[in-house]
């Protein structure tokens, strides 16, 4: 069973800040409260925790990137990435794997300290008291302080993904409800916010009439649900004159040298709805060269979280 995108990694300065309190228990234990740490100690210790920095593979974090989807496997310092293509028919199939041997040793390094505690208090317990209640204490101190760093780190992503910058994270169909103005959304996460942003009146209005331009497509055209990864870009126009035949509510969506729209209040229900085929309520229109996808796929980029993103995107579609 995977901990998957429930426990958060940790970052360099916090390992070097963990790193910094096991030397400083462990001179205090030795120096001080005068313990012996045998080299058979050293070695089991060792050997535990290699193994248990193994096991900790069961914590993964996963995100999408581009077309791909990256793993990171690992806790709580990540060292085997794995990234998948999210087109194609081997879509299941690792195009890249990396295994990094010094993320490994640091995050065994960690899992080292609490083993070597363990034993070294419960060899002690009885010949040294206070020792062994010292190191009982670090032990407590020092997984209390990894467990608040994970969580920080998790307050941090959380606020990343659904904080309200310049480029909002709602969603397409959450913003029907919640806003009067024009929006774009990149459809491409799985599990969390899809980076959007709301649109200017100049803006909307040279999007109208883009979409005003464009050829119409057969009427065997549709816009096929892919699955996971990159899906096009999904949005809404509040109460258009030009698109809408009764001054309704427009939802549309741009993917694949396709643009398809509801031009009425009645087709909003099945909008979206046929995946495989063509949806006879929608208008369909041709996205030449993919160049409205790509301009839509340029406004997005107003904010520097979303500007790597919207480049790979933007390479994907060249």
């Amino acid at each position: 069973m995977f901990f998957y995108n429930v426990i958060t990694e940790l970052v360099a300065s916090q390992i070097l800040f963990l790193a910094l309190l096991e030397i400083i228990s462990l001179l205090i234990a030795i120096f001080v409260f005068k313990i012996r740490i045998s080299s058979k100690i050293i070695l089991y210790s060792a050997i535990i925790a290699f193994i248990l920095s193994l096991l900790s593979v069961v914590v993964v974090r996963g995100n999408y990137g581009g077309m791909a989807y990256h793993e990171r496997f690992g806790w709580p310092f990540q060292y085997h990435n794995v990234s998948r293509d999210m087109e194609g028919s081997k879509v299941a199939i690792p195009y890249q794997t990396n295994f990094d041997s010094l993320r490994f040793f640091t995050n065994t390094v960690f899992w080292w300290f609490i083993s070597l505690i363990s034993l070294v208090v419960s060899v002690n317990k009885k010949k040294n008291m206070k020792a062994s209640y010292f190191l009982a204490i670090a032990l407590l101190v020092f997984i209390s302080i990894t467990l608040l760093f994970s969580y920080k780190n998790h307050l941090g992503e959380k606020e990343l993904n659904t904080g309200e910058p310049s480029v909002k994270t709602n969603g397409a169909a959450e913003y029907q409800n919640s806003s009067n103005e024009t929006n774009i959304c990149i459809s491409i996460f799985s599990g969390m916010p899809d980076p959007c942003v709301d649109l200017t009146e100049e803006q909307t209005v040279a999007l109208v009439e883009k979409i005003e331009s464009l050829p119409k497509a057969d009427n065997s055209a549709y816009i096929p649900d892919i699955g996971l990864g990159y899906r096009g870009i999904t949005g809404n126009l509040a109460n258009n004159l030009d698109l809408s035949t009764d001054k309704s509510f427009i939802e549309f969506h741009v993917f694949d040298g396709l643009v398809a729209y509801n031009p009425n209040q009645k087709a909003i229900i099945s909008s979206m709805s046929y995946t495989d085929k063509h949806n006879p309520n929608l208008v369909y229109k041709v996205d030449e060269n993919r160049e409205l996808e790509k301009w839509l796929i340029s406004l997005i980029a107003v904010d520097a979280k979303t500007q790597k993103l919207v480049e790979e995107l933007l390479q994907e579609l060249k």
